[in-house]
């Protein structure tokens, strides 16, 4: 249950179920997570200097995380713009998702596993960014600039 050099197993798992559960939209995985984080309260509450990928995990449940759609061809470089736009920042609830339109196979199978990819295309033919928050979306942008604006702007906490 605590961190070492490495992070706790169980805190990793909780983390990761969270961050699945966001982006697949299963909340039987956000359950389970939650179910697991529970167990651990009391330790939690006795060492928190010594759990601290649990608090990360509790951090990202409470944040109302925050998912940037990404529209675009991945060798594009003004896909590549905005996907750099996100990764340069200090966004720890922002999780990434790229609907390439070049590969219809792909995506569609993509799709299939993350549902806030449908409806999530192109706009004038240019790669589009996408914000969004406990399942909806604000408007479009394809400024790299303008998605910072939109995924720094505070969300309401649960």
């Amino acid at each position: 249950s605590f961190d070492n050099p490495d992070p706790s197993g169980n805190g990793a798992a909780v983390y990761d179920l969270l961050r699945l559960a966001e982006l697949t939209e299963r909340q039987s995985w956000e359950d389970l997570a939650l179910e697991t984080l529970r167990l651990f309260v009391p330790t939690i509450l006795r060492s928190p200097l010594n759990t601290g990928q649990f608090l990360a995990a509790v951090d990202f449940y409470l944040a109302r995380p925050k998912m940037a759609v990404i529209a675009g061809a991945s060798n594009d470089p003004a896909t590549g713009a905005l996907v750099e736009a996100v990764r340069r920042s200090y966004l720890p609830n922002t999780i990434i998702a790229l609907a390439d339109p070049t590969n219809r196979d792909a995506l569609e199978r993509t799709r299939r596993l993350i549902p806030g990819l449908e409806g999530k295309t192109l706009s004038d033919g240019r790669p589009t960014a996408y914000v969004c928050c406990n399942r909806t979306c604000g408007r479009p942008t394809t400024d790299p600039a303008d998605l910072l604006r939109q995924l720094s702007q505070r969300a309401a906490h649960r």
